[in-house]
């Protein structure tokens, strides 16, 4: 029996049939374990019928192949219609037991069947349900698919908008129900795009399903629900990610590595404020759950988790926060669509944060930051910085250059709200957090710079939320 384990991970394993070999399985995953670079789970071996011409590996063999995947548990479910040959049979084992893997492989000598194994084979393509067929349409399909990954199926709760929507993006799959997404074959990884009060029980259904996750923001509907998603998340070892899109936009992670880099000295001073008349008309639709406090609706959750972040991010953890949350449109809803939020981080910095989608004028725009020796300001993605020798540009970061913004198609924006996301600028950073989160599945190594957010920066995040929403309700300093 030979081993050979080669730069690209690949291990193939030549069973000498007529000398015959002992404990395969576990020289198989033995040698995968000690050579540092796999991460194994569980393998599932494959029984493929090929004829001379359908793959260079056995074009000179008419025999049955087995192949043994090495792959992580949560991998498994549904592999078979990944498959690059169709005619195939699957034999499910696990190399953690000296169970049906052994008959496997005395079938496979008593036939002599040539034996081969791999990490992952090329032509396998990691595939992802999307939850939601608002945001999930407008932007999640289409980053995900320019990342890398195949968009196996669309969930939605009204079938007829579901299934025009899976057929105009050229998805296979239409359904009606987490379930019934998670039942279809090649699931590694699941989007949610829906209402924050739903994020929860699909998180951790596919969470218990094996897959991988990731989650748009608000996170949850408080820090508890979101710990609970956590907890589960890292229990499973599934790979975990946030909607933080923005940590991969050129200008914001720019000026975040000006602070990293002292060109401002220490950070003292910070102001966040966003004005847009989005929603100033009264009669300007949103979807029903954004109008609802129970279902995690208003303007806090929908911006400020994206500030929250980039604080969090740039100038460290919140200390603590004084904030109100208003109401400047003339609406009968429960939620705010304006919040005003001081706060003060653990690292010493005192800020502000203030925006409102209900207030008539001209946009307002400022994201700044003075220290000890300067100060940082972005103006979209251009990002300058001023102290004693004048006032100067940032260059452009190398690996987040700038990308001409991607508007999803006009009849999309079905509502008021949906504006936001009409110039499409979400698209190209929602693009490159999609390329992290599939490199983080398949095992590739990910930048620390920008660092991607995961279940942590969610529980974190809600953290400040709830600290906000206390304050506007208590009208004192809260401590985080």
């Amino acid at each position: 029996m030979i081993f050979q384990f080669h730069d690209d991970l690949v291990v193939r394993l030549v069973a000498d049939v007529d000398g015959g070999f002992d404990s395969a399985p576990r020289d198989v995953r033995d040698h995968a374990g000690d050579d540092g670079r796999l991460d194994v789970g569980a393998v599932r071996a494959l029984r493929v019928r090929f004829g001379l011409d359908r793959d260079p590996i056995t074009a000179d063999l008419d025999q049955e192949v087995v192949e043994i995947v090495l792959m992580h548990r949560a991998a498994l479910p549904g592999r078979e219609s990944q498959h690059p040959h169709a005619d195939l049979v699957v034999l499910e084992h696990d190399l953690c037991s000296d169970g049906p893997e052994l008959s496997i492989l005395n079938h496979a000598l008593n036939h002599k069947i040539r034996l081969w194994a791999s990490t992952r084979p090329e032509a396998w393509v990691t595939g992802v349900v999307v939850v939601g067929t608002g945001f999930g349409c407008i932007t999640h399909v289409r980053a995900l698919r320019a990342a890398g990954f195949e968009v196996h199926g669309l969930v939605g709760r009204d079938p007829d908008k579901t299934n025009e929507r899976a057929r105009r993006f050229d998805v296979p799959y239409a359904c009606t129900s987490v379930t019934e997404a998670l039942a279809l074959g090649g699931i590694d990884a699941v989007a949610i795009a829906t209402p924050p009060h739903t994020h929860a029980k699909i998180a951790l259904e596919a969470i218990a399903a094996g897959k991988h996750v990731l989650c748009e923001k608000p996170f949850a509907r408080d820090a508890h629900e979101a710990a609970s998603m956590l907890d589960a998340a890292q229990a499973a070892g599934v790979v975990h990610f946030l909607g933080t899109e923005f940590r991969w936009a050129s200008g914001q992670a720019s000026m975040a590595r000006v602070v990293a880099r002292g060109e401002i000295g220490t950070p003292k001073l910070a102001t966040f404020l966003m004005h847009i008349p989005m929603l100033a008309d009264p009669d300007g639709a949103v979807p029903s759950w954004w109008a609802d406090a129970s279902q995690g609706g208003g303007w806090l959750g929908a911006q400020a988790a994206h500030v929250v972040d980039q604080v969090r991010v740039m100038l460290g953890e919140f200390e603590g926060v004084s904030a109100s949350l208003t109401q400047v449109s003339a609406r009968d809803w429960d939620v705010e669509d304006t919040f005003t939020v001081r706060f003060r981080t653990c690292s010493g910095v005192d800020g502000t944060m203030q925006s409102t989608v209900g207030a008539w004028g001209p946009p307002v725009f400022c994201t700044r930051v003075a220290g000890t020796l300067g100060t940082v300001w972005a103006e979209f993605d251009t990002v300058r910085v001023a102290d004693a020798a004048g006032t100067r540009d940032v260059p452009v970061p190398a690996d987040l250059p700038l990308a001409r913004p991607d508007p999803p198609p006009p009849d999309l924006l079905s509502s008021a709200y949906d504006s936001l996301h009409a110039f499409g600028i979400d698209l190209v950073p929602y693009t490159r957090l999609c390329t992290t989160f599939l490199d983080r599945i398949e095992g590739r190594a990910v930048p620390d710079d920008p660092r991607p957010a995961t279940f942590v920066d969610g529980v974190a995040g809600m953290r400040v939320l709830d600290a906000i929403r206390q304050s506007a309700r208590t009208r004192a300093w809260v401590t985080i």
